[in-house]
């Protein structure tokens, strides 16, 4: 995260910035080492984002967290779907040139997406109802 801001990624040298940039936090007329305020807040816990925010969010350190959480699933779906959109553009070159094979493939294919896509949702919601779990927990009356 530290690379977030410009110039922190470039390590220990410091960048002069005027403390105008930092939303007034301290008189006009000084000049900050921003590195300095960087290891500062680093060595504080304090995101790096908390300063580049805007002011009413970063006072909400578990919203940035959120918001970062948020930019991280999407950036890890981004990809996600190019991986997946150049594994299926190689799969479809490779059948294109062996169109024998294609039905069979394509089966192979939907069968294991379908079976990926059940285990992780058993994974993330549980089994479905009337499941094998299910099985030792029925509704059911007792035999009477």
């Amino acid at each position: 995260m530290d690379g977030d801001i410009g110039g922190a990624e470039r390590g220990p040298e410091f960048i002069a910035v005027r403390a105008e940039t930092l939303s007034g936090l301290i008189g006009p007329a000084q000049d900050v080492a921003y590195g300095v305020s960087v290891a500062g807040a680093g060595g504080c816990g304090v995101g790096l984002r908390n300063f580049a925010g805007p002011p009413q969010l970063a006072a909400k350190g578990r919203a940035m967290e959120l918001i970062d959480e948020v930019v991280a699933a999407q950036q890890a779906t981004q990809r996600a779907q190019h991986a997946f959109a150049r594994a299926r553009d190689s799969f479809d070159a490779y059948i294109a040139e062996h169109p024998d094979i294609r039905e069979e493939a394509e089966a192979m294919v939907s069968n294991a997406i379908a079976e990926s896509i059940t285990q992780m949702n058993a994974a993330i919601f549980g089994p479905p109802p009337g499941g094998p779990a299910d099985a030792d927990h029925s509704d059911a009356a007792p035999d009477a």
